[in-house]
């Protein structure tokens, strides 16, 4: 059995990565191999709308981490998706990178079993952000609504100091 998790959050030590480092952790533990992507550290060029999605068994830009990342995404056995609530909904990386498996919801769905959802919210969007992932994964796969697990999380917004203004 293999989980991958996608983050789409900008800090590989932040809030979205740090849970599900703890998630992972505890799958490990239960003998599952896993694997996770932070969507920050990968070249994920922009879906063009060139509208052949359901005409190509590929989106015409796979020459990027995209199409890699997507196919393992449609082949695990269970899903992880993480991201900050960014205006009240995914990250724009997040998003981005969904937006690039559309191609892949005309003829095959995820094979996972079984999905998480985590969205982290300083503030609010935490519920909107997670039913947003909730729709992408029952679009993206046959998951019955209760296979899905969501977790919600309220963080301290904090600048990275290497982030902060003037430096």
């Amino acid at each position: 059995m293999k989980i991958l998790a996608i983050v789409g959050g900008p800090h590989p030590g932040g809030n979205s990565s740090d849970l599900v480092d703890i998630a992972l952790a505890e799958a490990s533990k239960q003998g599952v191999e896993v694997e996770k992507v932070i969507l920050f550290e990968k070249q994920i060029g922009w879906c063009l709308g060139h509208g052949e999605c359901g005409a190509q068994p590929f989106c015409l830009q796979d020459q990027d981490d995209g199409g890699g990342i997507a196919e393992k995404l449609y082949a695990v056995d269970g899903v992880l998706l993480s991201t900050p609530v960014h205006m009240g909904t995914v990250s724009g990386i997040m998003k981005n990178f969904m937006d690039r498996t559309r191609f892949k919801g005309h003829e095959t769905k995820m094979r996972a079993r079984s999905a998480g959802v985590i969205a982290v919210a300083s503030n609010s969007g935490i519920d909107d952000t997670l039913a947003f992932l909730e729709r992408y994964v029952t679009r993206r796969s046959s998951l019955a609504p209760e296979k899905i697990h969501k977790v919600g999380g309220k963080a301290k917004l904090v600048c990275p100091p290497n982030l902060a203004y003037g430096k």
